[in-house]
């Protein structure tokens, strides 16, 4: 078992840390998109009725 743990580590886990490493504002920035992403989708609704309204008032008022 401690063999598998080892080669685990040298073969999946350093190379991993070391792309994050290197590509950590990417990473990031992914990261960042699929959490809005998510929140956007759920209020998706609401997003559009009230820009709908804003123009519709905005159009009322021309």
């Amino acid at each position: 078992m401690m063999k598998v743990l080892k080669e685990y580590n040298e073969m999946v886990m350093r190379p991993s840390w070391k792309w994050l490493r290197r590509h950590w504002k990417g990473y990031s920035v992914l990261l960042v998109i699929s959490m809005i992403i998510p929140y956007l989708w759920f209020y998706w609704s609401d997003i559009t009725e009230y820009i709908k309204s804003k123009f519709k008032n905005h159009e009322e008022e021309s």
